[in-house]
């Protein structure tokens, strides 16, 4: 597609209202530079100098059918992106169990998943701490993150 990839913006208006951001979750300089030979990244769309004006470029909207094929991103939101200059993919969650045909599509999404994605150092810290209790004898841990009082009546 020959595009640059911006980091992604993280649902901050879910159940959770979580707005930890990517930068907050993830080791954005592990990311990029992992990803360097593959796709270039930006942390944000950059902004445009016209006739000494500073415009910033807004990114144009587009909602991905649920089971769209690879074809659908390099036709139609392609063709979005060279009409708008950028496009905001939304929602995007539920793409990763999508089968994909071409084996660099999937050895790119498979690098992404498990080798550039890496959480932030205090977040392994934890994580590291609660998977050695569990591996510890004795007793038993249930553990939630997140868990709200009022968590219970999103539950199905």
């Amino acid at each position: 597609m020959n595009a640059t990839l911006v980091l992604p913006e993280l649902d901050a208006n879910s159940f959770w209202r979580d707005d930890s951001g990517f930068h907050g979750i993830y080791d954005v300089e592990h990311f990029i530079k992992s990803l360097r030979y593959d796709v270039k990244i930006v942390e944000s769309i950059p902004e445009l100098r016209k006739n000494g004006k500073i415009k910033k470029l807004k990114a144009f909207q587009i909602r991905p059918p649920r089971d769209a094929p690879i074809s659908w991103y390099t036709t139609f939101a392609l063709e979005k992106m060279k009409e708008h200059s950028a496009i905001y993919l939304t929602p995007f969650s539920h793409r990763l169990a999508e089968e994909i045909d071409n084996p660099e599509y999937q050895r790119l999404r498979c690098r992404v998943n498990y080798h550039a994605l890496r959480f932030k150092p205090h977040i392994m810290e934890l994580s590291n701490k609660i998977v050695n209790r569990l591996r510890a004898q004795g007793h038993f841990m249930a553990l939630h993150l997140r868990f709200e009082m009022d968590m219970l009546a999103f539950a199905g």
